[in-house]
């Protein structure tokens, strides 16, 4: 019997013999590596399709930041040797909030006024830097979960890295072996839960952002604590106004009422009045209560057609807040007044028409295909120059109008400042200070709040100008009374030349179109005279 080396040596010596007399042998050997290599991506295909379940989840998809956080929470960032680093992620991607204090949070608790200027300058360029953030690297990781080894892949669609890759083209992958996926369904529904509970006591944004496939979708560029509506400057009679209509739109027996009637379950606001006045404000503090998201949209966006305007309505959510600021300054909610001229179409870019129009918002808003149950919020600075058939009923359903600061309100702005100590607490811990200030230091602040208010003038500055100049002074109330009378001479004497400067600019406008007119009545007088002296020559 051969000793397997020497039958090894042996068939190596008669290949080799073969390959000398000429017989060439390669191409079979070729067909059998390419027959192999086949059967086992077919036995590989198989085993994949047959024995592994599988869920993708892609990253334009809400369900990605889900999953991530889910990812980041559970340590697979912590205890992976594989990781990307980035320090430039959007402030979409998922933040896991839960995690150990970072090396940012110790630079923020060194920062003190009473640093020298060089240390602070040194600190605060530390803190301002990007945060670097820890994600598992493209490709697989394993995990445990519920007992079971599961496997994340992430992957890209055309195999590349992160930095040429946009993030939409991303995909997750999550797989496990065995036919049934509900382990996998389970472990999304439940990272949903967690994301979701997490974000219950602040207010997702979105926008309307051009995706890597050349179309326009949702991307959640922010989120923000809740708002108190209480912060909110307003009469409280209009807050109310505004709470129960909310309520009684957003109950879902609402929507069941509006179908037996026949009427499209959508409900419009309109919130006006001049800037600084609390419009943005009371929009988040309202989204906020009633656990709504907000979707932003610019109108006068270049990439925005009318297509995917009518797509971004059709892929909100069931129940959310849609946000359209200074509606008055987009040129398409006026086109109809303009004399000459399409100015609702805007310049074309790739062959598409960079502005949409006036009736295609219509459509949108309330036409035949319009999505229901979101609550649709206009701002204005100016109403007068928004197009009529933009605030019919059944499109603004709901107004209210701001003005500007009454002293009740400067009162009102000073006591939210200056009713904290300043803090580095989190929100909730700065909140639960006002209950346990001592009840004298309170009374202190609204007899001062009392006083800055008299020095007020009445519907002369905005709540924001008012609070801007507080700003200046969060931790000293007295100094905000005393220095009140000279910033309100200065800001009066900036108003005024503002004024002057518009009205001036105006009787400039107003004069270059007089001259204008009378330059061509010129003309035309002058050419009519010389037709009349042409017939008299001719006769």
């Amino acid at each position: 019997m051969n000793h397997p080396s020497t039958l090894d040596r042996g068939i190596f010596a008669r290949i080799l013999e073969m390959l000398n007399t000429g017989q060439s042998y390669l191409p079979y050997l070729g067909f059998l590596l390419f027959f192999a290599k086949q059967l086992v991506g077919s036995w590989e295909d198989t085993i994949r399709t047959r024995f592994i379940s599988v869920v993708e989840v892609k990253a334009n998809d809400e369900t990605y930041n889900y999953l991530m956080s889910w990812v980041a929470r559970n340590g697979l960032s912590q205890h992976n040797h594989r990781l990307l680093a980035s320090s430039t992620l959007k402030s979409d991607d998922f933040v896991n909030s839960d995690q150990a204090p970072s090396y940012d949070d110790e630079i923020e608790n060194t920062i003190d006024e009473t640093n020298s200027l060089d240390d602070l300058r040194s600190k605060i360029s530390l803190y301002n830097a990007r945060p670097l953030h820890w994600t598992p690297a493209m490709g697989t990781h394993f995990f445990r979960y519920e007992n079971r080894i599961l496997s994340l892949t992430r992957q890209t669609d055309n195999g590349g890295g992160l930095s040429l890759v946009p993030r939409s083209a991303e995909m997750i992958i999550v797989s496990c072996l065995g036919r049934d996926a509900t382990v996998l369904k389970r472990l999304i529904f439940n990272a949903r839960i967690e994301y979701l509970e997490r974000e219950k006591e602040r207010t997702s944004i979105y926008r309307a952002a051009k995706s890597y496939d050349d179309d326009m979708s949702w991307i959640k560029c922010m989120s923000k604590t809740t708002r108190p509506l209480s912060t909110v400057v307003l009469d409280e009679s209009d807050k109310q106004r505004l709470v129960k209509d909310l309520q009684r739109y957003l109950n879902p027996q609402t929507k069941h009422w509006y179908a037996t009637r026949g009427i499209p379950y959508r409900r419009g606001y309109l919130f006006s009045g001049p800037p600084g006045t609390g419009k943005t404000s009371l929009t988040l503090a309202a989204a906020g209560l009633m656990g709504l998201d907000i979707y932003m949209i610019n109108l006068d966006s270049p990439l925005l057609s009318e297509d995917n305007l009518a797509s971004l309505f059709q892929n909100l959510p069931r129940s959310c807040l849609v946000l359209l600021e200074d509606i008055d300054a987009t040129r398409l909610t006026h086109a109809r007044n303009a004399e000459s001229g399409d100015t609702s179409a805007g310049p074309k870019k790739n062959g598409r028409r960079g502005r949409i129009s006036l009736s295609g918002l219509l459509n949108v808003i309330d036409g035949v295909g319009a999505q229901e149950g979101r609550v649709l919020v206009m701002t204005s600075n100016h109403t007068e120059n928004i197009d009529a058939a933009l605030l019919r009923p059944g499109r603004v359903d709901f107004s209210i109008k701001f003005g500007l600061a009454t002293p009740e309100a400067a009162a009102d702005i000073f006591a939210q400042i200056h009713d904290v100590p300043y803090s580095k607490a989190p929100a909730a811990q700065a909140r639960k200070a006002i209950s346990d200030k001592p009840a004298t230091e309170s009374a202190l602040v609204r007899s001062l709040a009392i006083e800055f208010a008299n020095k007020i003038p009445e519907l002369v500055f905005s709540p924001a100008a008012i609070q801007g100049y507080l700003l200046t002074h969060q931790d000293d109330p007295e100094g905000a009374v005393v220095g009140v009378e000279a910033w309100i001479q200065k800001e009066s004497r900036s108003q005024d030349e503002v004024s002057l400067q518009v009205r001036e600019e105006s009787d400039k406008s107003a004069k270059e179109v007089s001259e204008s007119e009378s330059g061509s009545d010129e003309e035309e007088d002058s050419t009519e005279a010389e037709r009349i002296v042409r017939q008299m020559t001719t006769q």
